[in-house]
């Protein structure tokens, strides 16, 4: 599913156009490191994960 929200994503800047809601953090960054892995060919892509069970300063940071 990475490849096809990439597809049809039209980036535009200062808004979220994906959000990918996961049960495990560490499948939530799984997939963070396949949109990393092709955004390479989209600059204008921006990926982060956040996942609960830490301090919020762990997120920001």
């Amino acid at each position: 599913f990475v490849l096809a929200t990439l597809q049809q994503l039209e980036p535009v800047d200062g808004q979220v156009s994906v959000i990918v809601l996961c049960h495990a953090r560490e499948l939530a960054f799984q997939i963070s490191r396949e949109y990393e892995r092709f955004r390479k060919y989209m600059s204008s892509v921006k990926v982060a994960v956040f996942f609960g069970g830490v301090p919020a300063k762990n997120d920001e940071d």
